[in-house]
């Protein structure tokens, strides 16, 4: 009776450690990382680019803040950006592109 337990036991912790470790190829893809969209060292420094920050993708106001670098134009470009002013150069945008 001891030994069926013992077999048991032993087949059963042996089932559930095989279930806690991946294939080697499976385990790779855990440690890649997504490469950035960045031009090399030192990204940070340079200043924004409004079409890649703004155009190309939906920025958030600290996207845009990094492009003018002053509050003032940041602020006026976030109103016509959320389309909260009267004129929208985003429309405009939208509207008239080449075909």
């Amino acid at each position: 009776m001891l030994l069926k337990t013992l077999c048991a036991l032993w087949a059963i912790t042996t089932v559930i450690s095989a279930a806690v470790f991946l294939k080697k190829d499976d385990a790779h893809l855990v440690l890649d990382r997504a490469r950035r969209a960045n031009s090399g060292y030192f990204e940070e420094m340079k200043q924004g680019n409004l079409e890649r920050e703004c155009v190309e993708e939906i920025c958030n106001y600290e996207e845009a803040r990094e492009v003018f670098e002053d509050d003032a134009q940041t602020k006026t470009f976030w109103l016509t950006y959320t389309g909260k002013s009267d004129f929208s150069m985003w429309t405009v945008h939208k509207y008239f592109q080449p075909a």
